[in-house]
């Protein structure tokens, strides 16, 4: 897994532009009386999983009302917790500052949010929270999400079936997100701790003022021209990346040791 970063900031990551502008209360949407935001980033994600789940369970009539893809700021997605139904791991948020899940904003009408409960196992196998997440517009939406309860994570991963992985799959393709942070996360715990390699734009490539920083701590081994997928944004002082359709120009850094301390002092 590659870390896509800017001057002090991942595609997926909080910075102090989020943290003192973007993440103020101001900024933050509420859902309205009779309805609650929900953000899905598991099987929910398909919809005729979803509808038939709660028709068996006698549920009938019960939706979730798509609004937009978002993100699960500083969190990562994890299979630490055996599911008897799904016969395998099951999917979980946790937190880890500079990451971000992909899934999406759901509207849920009230007589939903009972079946809703009921499919996640609340609150005995998986916990409602209130989360904040932000749509690829850059609007901040506060929503419910459910995490594992602390009880039922295990210490090592828990490998799910094909067929579950397809659903999630499934769904994120539908609504345009990627598919990494799965991939890498159905196999084994996202360790960023790991990553020797990282993209840069903007004000950390060569010749531009930053680009001190790549080169100070560690020599790169290799820098090479590097292109992703995403838009640029203007963070003021700076570019910012997310996720998008244009094809954004970079460089790729990779090093023989972990990145994790100079992604740490970036983020200072």
């Amino acid at each position: 897994m590659l870390n896509y970063r800017g001057r002090f900031c991942r595609v997926e990551s909080t910075n102090k532009f989020f943290k003192k502008k973007l993440f103020s209360s101001k900024n933050i949407k509420m859902a309205s009386a009779n309805t609650v935001k929900y953000f899905g980033y598991g099987s929910n994600l398909n919809a005729e999983d979803f509808t038939n789940w709660c028709n068996r369970m006698g549920f009938g009539g019960a939706r979730l009302v798509p609004v937009s893809p978002a993100w699960l700021i500083d969190h990562k997605l994890q299979f630490h917790y055996f599911s008897s139904g799904r016969k395998g791991g099951a999917a979980d948020v946790v937190e880890d500052a500079g990451m971000a899940v992909p899934g999406v904003l759901f509207e849920v009408p009230e007589n939903t949010l009972e079946a809703l409960d009921s499919k996640e196992g609340h609150p005995l196998f998986y916990q409602k929270e209130k989360v904040v997440v932000c749509t690829p517009y850059l609007e901040l939406v506060e929503a419910i999400t459910y995490k594992v309860a602390g009880n039922r994570r295990k210490e090592e991963h828990v490998k799910p079936t094909k067929e579950y992985v397809k659903l999630i799959e499934g769904g994120l393709r539908k609504f345009g997100l990627p598919t990494s942070m799965l991939s890498m996360s159905t196999t084994q715990f996202v360790q960023e701790e790991n990553m020797k390699s990282v993209f840069v734009y903007g004000t950390l490539l060569r010749g531009q003022p930053l680009n001190y920083a790549m080169v100070s701590r560690n020599k790169p081994t290799s820098v090479k021209e590097a292109s992703v997928k995403g838009a640029l944004y203007d963070l003021e002082d700076f570019p910012g990346l997310r996720p998008g359709d244009y094809v954004v120009k970079g460089e790729l850094y990779s090093y023989d040791t972990p990145m994790r301390p100079l992604l740490t002092e970036l983020d200072a």
